[in-house]
């Protein structure tokens, strides 16, 4: 349950505060700068002003103020764009122990993100905010071990930072340690664990970890692994699609995830076949510059298109042909029987039958 502080609590807190500040008292001068920024202790937001109050703080290096003040020159928002004042003041907040400016210095050298690309101090600054046990900086310095950025590959290592991180309960982190576990990388391969860790995050709305689970259930190999001991795994296909489409749908959704769901809707995977749907979640891995997106989509639009142009018949044939190839994986040859007598009912040739089942 958080704190609540009456109103003339506020308002004498903020008299402390403003006192302070304008003796001088770096803190302050932050705490003054963020009630500002979000309208909190009963002022109205004022960015500009915001911005005044983390600068003073800023010019007596105060690591956090230093941190923000980076922020709005980056932005560009509140005031003119400065990117290299922006970093100097990452690189000053960051050299006193600030671990948001190590994060952020980490984030820009590894996607050359407003500075030149350099994954050695990548490295560097997620060393640093991992030395002070944040959890992000764990996890960053886990993916860098795992995937070899700014240093030589080491799962082991990879393992022990991502363990530290699920310690701590950073959500994401569960994801990258379930995939250690299943792919057996610096650790005994675990499918048991892997699978533990990844529903864990994806309870707890981790996008990651429901994408994870999508995977794991339409992965034949598990299925074999496990549908005999649980019922459940009978179904895996359905369970695909439902963690897919959450992945999707959750908030840090990106290109992955929306074409994953897309391709559940165009080949009818643990769902009815919809193109329009397939349609509808490529489209937003488009709207993001996704190039193999826009392919499939150009495909799918083609596609529909042909199949829009079939007379009744032909469509009657297509539709039973699709609630076969749904129910089955491979239709079996008393549903083939069926479909060659509706077939010759419909007027439909052979040729033109071959044709209508690869749409």
């Amino acid at each position: 349950m958080g704190i609540f502080i009456e109103t003339d609590q506020v308002k004498d807190a903020m008299k402390t505060y403003y006192k302070a500040a304008l003796q001088g008292n770096a803190e302050a001068q932050y705490k003054l700068g963020e009630c500002y920024e979000d309208g909190l202790g009963g002022l109205e937001e004022d960015p500009e002003l915001a911005f005044e109050w983390y600068k003073k703080a800023a010019e007596q290096n105060y690591p956090d103020a230093l941190y923000v003040a980076g922020l709005f020159y980056e932005d560009g928002d509140v005031i003119e764009q400065d990117i290299p004042k922006a970093f100097q003041y990452y690189n000053q907040a960051a050299e006193l122990g600030d671990s948001g400016a190590q994060l952020h210095l980490s984030h820009a050298y590894r996607f050359g993100d407003g500075i030149e690309m350099d994954p050695e101090m990548a490295f560097y600054y997620a060393s640093l905010a991992a030395d002070s046990n944040d959890s992000v900086g764990l996890l960053f310095l886990s993916d860098y071990y795992r995937f070899g950025i700014g240093t030589d590959v080491n799962y082991e290592k990879a393992v022990e930072y991502a363990q530290l991180a699920v310690d701590q309960e950073y959500i994401p982190a569960y994801s990258s340690l379930g995939w250690l576990y299943e792919n057996g990388q610096g650790v005994p391969e675990d499918k048991q664990k892997a699978f533990d860790l990844y529903m864990e995050a994806a309870r707890r709305g981790d996008c990651s970890g429901q994408f994870n689970l999508g995977m794991w259930y339409s992965d034949q190999s598990n299925r074999e692994l496990y549908e005999e001991e649980n019922p459940m795994w009978r179904n895996s296909l359905e369970e695909s699609f439902k963690w897919y489409r959450l992945a999707a749908e959750n908030e840090d959704a990106d290109v992955t995830e929306f074409n994953s769901l897309a391709e559940c809707y165009q080949y009818g995977c643990g769902v009815k076949q919809d193109y329009d749907q397939a349609i509808i979640w490529y489209q937003k891995s488009v709207d993001l510059g996704d190039e193999e997106a826009q392919e499939n989509l150009d495909k799918l639009f083609a596609k529909k298109r042909l199949i829009d142009q079939l007379s009744s018949e032909e469509h009657e044939y297509w539709d039973e042909m699709k609630a076969c190839s749904d129910y089955y994986e491979e239709i079996p040859d008393h549903e083939r029987r069926l479909l060659e007598k509706l077939r010759k009912l419909l007027g439909i040739t052979e040729e033109r039958a071959k044709e209508i089942e690869k749409l």
